[in-house]
């Protein structure tokens, strides 16, 4: 195990920075580089034999990458479920986007319900009751890199059933 945070110390020591610039030339938020910097840490300490990386820094962008890739899809696939737009549509007094709302809402819970117990808890607890990763892992008893698998893919799910049943009434589906 020591080998593994010897490992570890010496990545941090010399991708730090780097690491840093690389993430924030990717977001918009400082301080979401930073907890994205973290996330690549841990998923290098479940690396098993480093010994294996020819080039240290090249694997650690590459990692950095596809968190960043990971946490734009998420956003991306979040916001149009955002439950501050659904209580601004909830809001107005027009009985037509009311109605429009209580179908969407409709079409979210059926998407939900195609997907696993697991993934559906995720999402709800997430979503609807505002838990953070870290406190849904823990009620879960799951890790949270699985909670954010979990709420990758409803989201997504959610994303796609709402888009195909929009894109049927528009007639471009």
């Amino acid at each position: 195990m020591d080998s593994d945070h010897q490992w570890l110390d010496e990545i941090v020591g010399e991708t730090g920075t780097g690491l840093l610039r690389f993430l924030r030339s990717r977001l918009s938020n400082v301080h979401d580089a930073e907890d994205l910097a973290q996330e690549v840490y841990m998923r290098l300490l479940r690396v098993k034999d480093p010994t294996h990386i020819r080039n240290r820094r090249a694997y650690v962008l590459q990692v950095a990458a596809n968190v960043a890739y990971e946490y734009r899809l998420l956003a991306r696939n979040s916001r149009p479920h955002s439950s501050d737009a659904v209580d601004a549509m909830h809001g107005s007094s027009d009985p037509a986007r009311e109605t429009l709302v209580g179908q969407q809402m409709e079409v979210l819970y059926a998407a939900l319900n195609t997907v696993s117990p697991k993934c559906r808890a995720v999402v709800l607890m997430h979503r609807r009751d505002r838990y953070t990763y870290v406190e849904i892992a823990e009620r879960m008893g799951i890790s949270v890199s699985m909670v954010k698998k979990h709420l990758v893919k409803g989201l997504a799910v959610c994303q796609k059933r709402l888009m195909s049943v929009t894109d049927s009434e528009t007639g471009h589906g």
